[in-house]
């Protein structure tokens, strides 16, 4: 189980790091975090993993879909939808 987490955390953390600097956005500007993964759905959380790491704001909207298989990525684009909207 460790070794899982610290896998996810060194790609989830790269992506998101890579993201920041590409866009400029900064952390505490993130105001909706929407986390899917089918692999791996640890405790606490994959998301509550990014809020913690990146001290995101404290009412961030976080969302931690897992474990509904591959038709989640379609679920989790359309959730982002409707919290942007």
């Amino acid at each position: 189980m460790a070794e899982a987490r610290k896998e996810a955390e060194e790609v989830m953390f790269g992506a998101i790091d890579e993201l920041l600097e590409k866009t400029g956005v900064k952390a505490k500007d993130i105001g909706i975090l929407v986390v899917n993964c089918s692999l791996f759905n640890p405790t606490p959380s994959l998301s509550a993993m990014i809020v913690n790491h990146y001290k995101l704001r404290g009412n961030v909207q976080s969302y931690n879909l897992g474990g509904m298989g591959c038709s989640a990525g379609l679920i989790s684009i359309d959730l982002a939808k409707q919290l942007l909207q």
